[in-house]
């Protein structure tokens, strides 16, 4: 029994890598016709309330009731959701996809460190000493160690952003221990929520200062198996860690 639900969790966390990894060539791909504001808005406009129904039918109508942990919720959902969309997705816009998923690996060493710092859970030295080493061969490989140049007209710019993008979801990630009680499921979905209502939110601010445009069927057409995957596969993906 043991053995089944191991080997049960290393496929599905096989599958998660696999489909993460393919979100950002495909995530790249999209923001050459949609803004990062609109691709946020329309893949989580669509997923919250299918991740409501799934709540609703695996936990009841009873798990969709915030108790008093609306504002934290809301709050946790805007930095997760939203933050990790527009930092990331914006970022693409002026890095490669390459560099974005190299990124997203230090999501690892970027919990402990977080952890320690907000816990006080020192690693071990031997963890500390891996962290030192994959943040700066990540700083190595996205400077080419040429830091002027990566600076000056380089993909530093986006690489920075997709940095506060994985940064947003390490805080979402750990803002878990604020729920106790709460499945993934429901922690996912209560949060997902109000982290749609501010993508769509961000996206109607930005379109009213005139920085973007309502995407049209026009726009959307030519990408829609990329916001299919992103929308549809990314976040099962994402729901099965």
């Amino acid at each position: 029994m043991v053995q089944d639900r191991i080997v049960k969790g290393v496929a599905l966390l096989a599958v998660t890598v696999l489909v993460w990894g393919a979100t950002f060539p495909i995530g790249k791909d999209a923001v050459t016709r949609l803004d990062p504001y609109w691709l946020g808005a329309l893949r989580y406009v669509v997923v919250a309330p299918l991740f409501a129904l799934v709540l609703w039918a695996v936990e009841g109508r009873q798990a969709l009731a915030y108790e008093r942990k609306l504002g934290l919720a809301a709050l946790v959902g805007c930095v997760g959701f939203a933050g990790f969309n527009l930092f990331t997705f914006s970022g693409m816009q002026h890095t490669t996809a390459a560099h974005a998923a190299i990124i997203m690996a230090l999501q690892a060493p970027l919990t402990a460190l977080v952890h320690w710092a907000w816990r006080g859970v020192r690693p071990a030295r031997f963890t500390r000493v891996c962290m030192t080493l994959a943040l700066l061969g990540v700083f190595l490989v996205i400077t080419r160690g040429d830091v002027a140049s990566a600076v000056g007209g380089g993909t530093l710019f986006g690489d920075a952003l997709v940095f506060l993008g994985a940064s947003s979801w390490v805080a979402y990630v750990m803002g878990v221990v604020r729920f106790s009680g709460w499945s993934a499921l429901r922690y996912t979905t209560l949060t997902c929520a109000p982290g749609a209502i501010g993508l769509l939110a961000a996206a109607l601010g930005a379109t009213a200062f005139g920085l973007v445009e309502v995407p049209t069927v026009a726009t959307i057409a030519p990408i829609g198996w990329q916001l299919a995957f992103l929308t549809f596969l990314t976040e099962i993906g994402r729901a099965h860690v």
